[in-house]
């Protein structure tokens, strides 16, 4: 049986994981691992905890890897094709998938949707601007056929446009995908100004609907 995530030594162990200090600086990472083993142990008949397999599949699902990309990161996986078969198997055990459903309310039909769900939650990093900035919103419309790593890169440019390090992804709605930013007002007239210029689709690197 896995020990509980509440124990110090068990979030440790994480750092040992590849991927995890990675995670570590958009997610609170920690508190999500708690929160989805106390469903686990709750869920599953002998109360056992997340594996190892969980852990890792998590964290890597946290830094916006492919299915691709994790199949050489994963003990006894040898395919895309077994990969996908372990974690609908899985899914019937309650495994991860049904403990982040269970966690966001929300079902998990695609792998990829679980950053875009937990982009709205409460363990995505959000970094508070300072007091004296005034902070203002700033809504960009872009397609909806992004990636979940293309999301978190967006956010890293925007950041690094403006030199806001608190700037922040707040709000994704579907349909054309609608990112609600916050930081600080110059912040965002930048971008706005680089909209306007006609050069933020370009430093962005997807097409941009609207701002």
């Amino acid at each position: 049986m896995n020990q509980d995530a509440s124990n110090p030594k068990c979030l440790q162990d994480l750092v040992n994981y590849k991927f995890y200090a990675e995670a570590q600086a958009d997610w609170n990472v920690n508190n999500l691992i708690v929160d989805l083993e106390k469903i686990k142990k709750e869920w599953s008949r002998m109360g056992e905890g997340l594996s190892k397999f969980h852990k890792q599949y998590l964290l890597m699902a946290l830094v916006a890897k492919q299915l691709p990309d994790m199949v050489s990161e994963l003990e006894d996986i040898a395919s895309v094709d077994s990969l996908r078969t372990k974690l609908s198997n899985d899914k019937k055990k309650k495994g991860i998938h049904f403990c982040l459903q269970k966690l966001l309310e929300r079902e998990i039909g695609n792998p990829k949707n679980i950053m875009i769900y937990l982009f709205k939650s409460k363990y995505k990093k959000k970094p508070q601007p300072p007091n004296f900035e005034k902070e203002t919103s700033l809504l960009i419309r872009i397609p909806d056929d992004v990636s979940a790593k293309q999301l978190l890169e967006i956010e890293n440019k925007v950041r690094a446009i403006t030199g806001c390090p608190y700037i922040r992804v707040v709000e994704i709605k579907m349909g054309s995908i609608i990112l609600v930013f916050k930081g600080s007002q110059s912040a965002c007239e930048q971008v706005e100004s680089l909209h306007q210029q006609g050069l933020l689709s370009d430093r962005l690197g997807v097409p941009i609907i609207d701002v």
